[in-house]
């Protein structure tokens, strides 16, 4: 029998402002807390360099999923969601278990040199995530469980405290309450957005890793309820009528272009924004989300002075996701040694990835589930020509992704494509 490492990364975005993580049995020392502040922590050179190169990560990986479309998503109706933020951080954990060969290729695939560099970045941006005044809900939690017929190096459970937060627990994986114990956790820490999370593990189980993130954020101004109307959406499969919701914005610069997409950014209360990408004519949204890039795309749109007349579709949209699949066009291996945790083993790694969201009137909410995250600076008072009459309507596949301002990094992306 093949002894299994199974990673599991839950993001749930919704609707509670602190960040959290429980004690653990298994870890001899004080479980260390993620600080409560509103201060920001400085990052380094090197850090802040590398933070650019991880945003680039999340493009990458959004575009490897959108081009083995058929092969990871169990659910092909054309959607696309998934949570880069988590997916990271899932993956940094995992560097931290396997030998020093895949951890390499890990620390270098988002966007490090080498996973010290990038323990060091995370202890700084899930504070810097969890900030008590950034005007949204954030929580995130991170656990590992390991199989108690194990030793584990006393060291890596500290650096995963350390730099993560995050629990070490020794677990009976043969046990029947195994598995809810793990869905249990994902629930709780996902405000049971996540409530069917349960990994196929037995007593051929190595380790099972754990990220949690939960959001929730208010649009900066609210859609007018009154103003929802039933509208059609043009679908890749077929045309739908779906409530549109209306939002007038005056004298604004939160409309851009490039040759390619038509482009909004929303902004919520606080420091985060969703950022809409609407694919010009003879350009599809399968087509654009192979080649996106979320960084590239701030800098190249100019944006443009306009009233807006923003036309969007209440949606919901939830996707099932083999993330081993995609990471694996990426170079990372399925085998690998643990023997960094202290476990001297050849391991299997399957990492399923899990996500949802919700917009309305009001704002949003979203969840994911993984098993093995630009300034808009206003200009001063200056003389503008008048206002371009803009109006845009999102009433076909259109693109998106979430962007938390106080690390640059992307939360959530996804593709509509079906309502």
């Amino acid at each position: 029998m093949k002894k299994t490492l199974v990673l599991l990364s839950v993001a749930g975005l919704l609707a509670m402002s602190a960040c959290s993580n429980d004690g653990a049995a298994g870890f001899n020392g004080d479980i260390q807390q993620i600080p409560s502040t509103d201060e920001i922590q400085i990052l380094n050179q090197d850090e802040s360099d590398a933070m650019a190169r991880m945003e680039d990560f999340s493009s990458v990986l959004f575009n490897t999923a959108a081009e083995h479309y058929q092969e990871v998503f169990t659910d092909a109706d054309g959607n696309m969601l998934m949570s880069p933020l988590s997916a990271a951080m899932a993956l940094a954990m995992k560097a931290n278990i396997c030998d020093d060969a895949t951890a390499g290729k890990i620390a270098r695939l988002v966007g490090y040199d080498n996973i010290d560099a990038v323990n060091s970045a995370y202890s700084k941006i899930i504070p810097n995530l969890c900030l008590k005044n950034s005007g949204a809900t954030m929580s995130i939690a991170n656990s590992v469980w390991y199989n108690s017929d194990f030793s584990i190096n006393p060291e890596f459970a500290s650096d995963i405290n350390k730099n993560y937060y995050g629990e070490v627990t020794g677990l009976d994986f043969s046990a029947i309450e195994a598995k809810d114990i793990i869905r249990s956790w994902c629930a709780l820490k996902t405000g049971n957005l996540i409530n069917d999370m349960a990994p196929n593990v037995n007593r051929e189980t190595l380790v099972l890793l754990a990220n949690a993130f939960y959001f929730s954020a208010n649009w900066d101004s609210a859609f007018d309820k009154s103003l929802t109307v039933d509208r059609d959406f043009a679908g890749t499969k077929k045309t739908v009528s779906v409530p549109m919701m209306h939002k007038d914005m005056r004298e604004c610069l939160n409309y851009s272009e490039t040759d390619r997409a038509r482009i909004v950014t929303l902004p919520f209360q606080g420091a985060h924004t969703m950022t809409l990408v609407l694919p010009k004519d003879g350009i599809s949204s399968d087509e654009l989300s192979r080649g996106i890039s979320f960084s590239a795309l701030k800098e190249e749109a100019t944006p443009v002075f306009a009233n807006l007349h923003i036309d969007l579709p209440r949606f919901t949209a939830t996707a099932d996701i083999d993330l081993m699949t995609v990471l694996s066009h990426l170079g990372i291996p399925q085998f690998s040694m643990l023997s960094n945790m202290g476990i001297e083993r050849i391991s299997q790694t399957e990492i399923l990835h899990k996500t949802s969201i919700s917009t309305d009137e009001n704002g949003i909410e979203m969840g994911a589930a993984t098993v093995v995250k630009e300034d808009n600076i206003l200009p001063g008072p200056q003389e503008h020509p008048d206002p371009e009459e803009i109006n845009i309507t999102f009433d076909r596949p259109f693109i998106f992704f979430i962007t938390d301002h106080n690390s640059g990094l992307t939360l959530m992306a996804g593709r509509i494509c079906n309502l």
